[in-house]
């Protein structure tokens, strides 16, 4: 059987979060050289209006994902 997923909260440039978001802007800028990805401010993800998330598989992050306002309506 395989092993529950479990969704955590962390901040992006936290210790369960740093190495996927490293790993997604290096497979995105690989991706699409034309448009140098960066990472998005990670107090942008604070709650109430945001949430950053790390999926953890037997205690090892495997992926994470988030949202944040994109301006003070959206």
């Amino acid at each position: 059987m395989a092993a529950a997923i479990e969704l955590v909260p962390s901040p992006p440039d936290g210790p369960l979060s740093a190495g996927l978001v490293a790993q997604l802007l290096a497979e995105l800028a690989e991706r699409y050289p034309e448009h140098a990805p960066s990472p998005h401010a990670p107090r942008t993800f604070d709650p109430p209006r945001g949430a950053f998330l790390v999926a953890l598989r037997a205690g090892e992050p495997v992926g994470c994902g988030g949202f944040r306002p994109l301006d003070d309506a959206t």
